[in-house]
């Protein structure tokens, strides 16, 4: 009887600060990654999908964040794909198809990392201490909404981990409570937060500058939403 042959993992530091050993998919995840998709509407899924089958049987992606998700997913493309990514795109300047252009997938890939660990100053009254978004909480807003402002509304919520208000600190509240509150808030007052959200969010995105092979035209990649990257 033939053995099976034996896959080797590599330990890579999350954008959170830890440790996870992926390793390459196989052909069998390949193909059953390959049938998700042409059933499977929802990207986050087949993401989920191939961590848990690439990491090692003690990772619990359900404490992971979405960085480190898709942090994990880009390296598993790499180490099973190679560095090099096809891409094609049609130039705004000269109006022709750019097509087998490569993307060096490690090149191109950056991470931000999570800087909202402290209380966070929006006015004189009040502060915010955010915290990275579970992959898991993710998910569930974008099956839930569909609209960018919905889900960039409860990004926030999900991501927020404790309030300073009038010199008082909440903490262990409910989301049907911190949505209680925001939504009390001036709008002023909550674009301030949205920015610092920004601000302090970690990520993980693409960031590349494209040339067209016609008129030379550079053009700059940037996919931060994770659907952007299936097209």
């Amino acid at each position: 009887m033939l053995p099976k042959y034996q896959l080797k993992f590599k330990t890579f530091e999350l954008p959170s600060g830890k440790n996870i050993d992926l390793t390459r998919m196989t052909i069998k995840i390949k193909k059953e990654l390959l049938l998700l998709s042409e059933q499977e509407e929802n990207k986050l899924k087949i993401i989920e999908k191939l961590v848990k089958e690439c990491s090692n049987k003690d990772t619990s992606i359900n404490k992971l964040s979405l960085a480190d998700v898709f942090f994990a997913f880009f390296q598993i493309i790499i180490l099973s794909e190679g560095n090099e990514f096809e891409f094609k795109f049609k130039c705004l300047e000269c109006g022709k198809e750019n097509e087998e252009i490569k993307i060096n997938l490690t090149e191109a890939l950056k991470v931000k990392e999570f800087t909202g660990k402290n209380l966070q100053k929006i006015d004189e009254d009040l502060y915010i201490q955010f915290q990275p978004l579970n992959f898991y909480d993710y998910m569930k807003i974008k099956e839930k909404y569909s609209t960018i402002v919905e889900r960039k509304y409860y990004e926030l919520l999900y991501s927020i981990k404790a309030i300073k208000y009038e010199g008082k600190v909440f903490k262990d509240f409910s989301i049907k409570e911190i949505e209680e509150f925001i939504d009390s808030l001036p709008s002023d007052l909550y674009e301030l937060i949205l920015l610092k959200y920004e601000e302090v969010r970690d990520k993980v995105y693409i960031d590349y500058i494209l040339k067209c092979k016609f008129c030379n035209k550079e053009f700059k990649l940037y996919v931060e939403d994770i659907d952007d990257f299936f097209v």
